[in-house]
């Protein structure tokens, strides 16, 4: 049928962006305004904190940010401080989540140092706090979740076999000392921030 296959060549689809943009926006609005019509029937007194983006378009943000309460990315990086996209973001005027984040290394027995290694177990902590804090320094946010609390096993998880080294603990239980010390420590500086914060506003 015409008109009814997918472009082969990336540079024959800037062709076909008029046509997509308005259906990428027309979906994304109707999924966000059906789930949140169903959560503010249904369950009133929760959060509807978005999809966590892991990536997006623009269309897909700004439906989300016109029906949820936050907008939640998984954005594994360095550091939110050099995305240029939060100044657009800004302007829609709805708090941010960071849904997942982590630092990993090889340096442990895993083969796998995550989606953002570091090189080695000592630097994890420094690269965690450098993160915290600049998702606190940006006003729009709300708050970080890392991703995630144990190592992944060494022989891979069952749903597709990653085995990263990102935990704040082992298989074993035993806590990453220094990752535990240099979290607490950012964590509490960011509490300390804002109580001043607070208070200056009072």
């Amino acid at each position: 049928m015409p008109g009814s296959h997918c472009p082969r060549r990336a540079s024959k689809t800037r062709r076909y962006l008029p046509i997509w943009r308005p259906l990428r926006g027309g979906f994304a609005e109707a999924y966000f305004r059906i789930v949140a019509e169903a959560l503010r029937r249904h369950d009133p007194d929760h959060l509807f904190l978005g999809s966590r983006f892991a990536w997006q378009t623009a269309e897909a943000v700004e439906a989300c940010a016109r029906w949820c309460d936050v907008v939640s990315f998984n954005r594994y990086r360095r550091s939110i401080a050099e995305d240029d996209e939060w100044a657009r973001f800004h302007a829609l005027g709805k708090p941010a989540l960071i849904g997942e984040f982590h630092f990993g290394s090889v340096d442990r027995g895993l083969f796998w140092e995550g989606l953002v290694g570091v090189g080695r177990e000592e630097e994890r902590g420094p690269a965690y706090a450098h993160y915290v804090r600049s998702v606190a320094n940006n006003p729009d946010f709300v708050g970080a979740h890392w991703f995630q609390y144990v190592d992944e096993p060494l022989t891979g998880r069952t749903l597709d076999g990653e085995n990263g080294h990102v935990g704040f603990v082992t298989v074993a239980d035993l806590p990453y000392k220094g990752l535990v010390a240099a979290a607490r420590e950012a964590n509490q500086a960011v509490l300390r921030a804002l109580e001043r914060s607070f208070a200056a506003s009072r």
